[in-house]
């Protein structure tokens, strides 16, 4: 193990400490896993994000620009 000074633990010593090792802070690669852990139930799956551009007809209408004005923003008129 290395330490930092007589008696200390250095980083290098992080995995195999006690408190880190019974939370499972570490994986067996010891690299870090990620924060948080939930130990009882996975947390839920975030629904998919919109498409790109989904909303840009809506967004540029509240803003006041006509349908004309939102096909030629969005190249659709040439």
């Amino acid at each position: 193990m290395g330490s930092e000074g007589p008696g200390q633990p250095g980083p290098d010593d992080a995995p195999e400490y006690p408190h880190n090792a019974a939370r499972g802070i570490f994986g067996q690669d010891g690299a870090p896993r990620p924060a948080p852990r939930f130990a009882r139930a996975a947390p839920p799956v975030p629904p998919p994000g919109r498409a790109p551009g989904s909303d840009t007809d809506a967004v540029l209408g509240d803003l006041g620009l006509s349908g004309d004005d939102i096909a030629r923003a969005t190249g659709r008129v040439a």
